[in-house]
C-alpha cells in the first residue's frame, strides 16, 4: 500500500470509531453516566431513548437510511439529546446529504461546544465536498480547544499535503503529530513519519531541501 493511501484512510477510520458506542443501547438509569462529559441538559426521556435505541440497532447493521428517522424522532422529543444529533450527522453523511450532516453536527455543538465527535466530523464532511479551506478552518477550531490531539494535526497536515499541495504547512503539522504520537508511544507515529518522508521527496524535487530541514529543526523533529 502506498504512503499516500495509508495517509488518506487513517482519519476516516478514526472518525468511524468515534461514532461507535461502547454499548448499543442506553437506559434511563445509565443515560447520564454514558454522556456525562457533555454539557447538555439531559432529561432521560423514555420515549426519546426508545427511538434512539431503535436507531442504534439499524446503525449497527450500517442501515443509515433506516436508522435516520429514529434519531430524528428522538431529537423531536428531546431537542437537547446530543448523541442523537451526532448519529443524525453520521446518517446524513452516509446517505450523501453532507449539508444536513454539518447542520446536525452544529446542532450538537450548540448543546456542547466542545463535543469532540462533532468537531472532528465536520472537517471530514468538508473534505468529502472538496471544501478544503473550510476543512482547515474546522480543524483549527478543534486545535484551539484541544491543542494536544495528534489526530487533528495529522488530519490537517494531510489536507495541506495532499489536497492543497501546501507542503510547508503540511510538514509543520506532521511534525507536531509525530512528536505527540511519539510522546504517547503510539504506533501512529510511523504513519506520520511516512508522510514526512513523502513530503521530503516532493520538497527535494522542488529544490526545497533547506526549508524542509529548517522546519524539522524548528519543530524539534529528530531524524532517524
Amino acid at each position: 500500500m502506498s504512503v499516500k493511501r495509508i495517509s488518506l484512510i487513517i482519519p476516516a477510520a478514526f472518525i468511524l470509531c468515534s461514532f461507535l458506542p461502547a454499548r448499543n443501547t442506553i437506559t434511563t438509569s445509565n443515560f447520564k453516566t454514558i454522556y456525562q462529559r457533555t454539557n447538555c441538559s439531559l432529561t432521560g426521556n423514555e420515549s426519546a431513548i426508545e427511538q434512539y435505541n431503535k436507531g442504534e440497532i439499524l446503525l449497527k447493521k450500517e442501515d443509515y437510511t433506516g436508522a435516520l428517522p429514529f434519531y430524528e424522532e428522538a431529537v423531536k422529543i428531546d431537542p437537547r439529546f446530543l448523541p442523537a444529533w451526532t448519529r443524525m450527522g453520521l446518517c446524513f453523511y452516509h446517505t450523501d446529504q453532507p449539508d444536513l450532516a454539518v447542520e446536525a453536527y452544529n446542532k450538537s455543538l450548540e448543546i456542547d461546544s466542545k463535543d469532540f465527535t462533532s468537531l472532528m466530523a465536520i472537517p471530514v464532511v468538508y473534505e468529502g465536498q472538496k471544501k478544503y479551506d473550510a476543512a482547515i478552518d474546522a480543524y483549527q477550531n478543534i486545535l484551539d480547544l484541544y491543542p494536544s490531539y495528534p489526530e487533528v494535526y495529522y488530519a490537517q497536515g494531510r489536507v495541506y499535503t495532499y489536497y492543497k499541495l501546501d507542503l510547508k504547512n503540511g510538514l509543520i503539522d506532521m511534525c507536531k503529530a509525530y512528536n505527540l504520537y511519539t510522546t504517547m508511544n503510539s504506533s501512529s507515529a510511523e504513519t506520520a513519519e511516512k508522510t514526512i518522508d513523502y513530503i521530503y521527496e516532493k520538497m527535494k524535487d522542488n529544490g526545497q531541501q533547506d526549508l524542509f530541514f529548517k522546519i524539522l529543526t524548528d519543530n524539534k523533529y529528530v531524524l532517524k
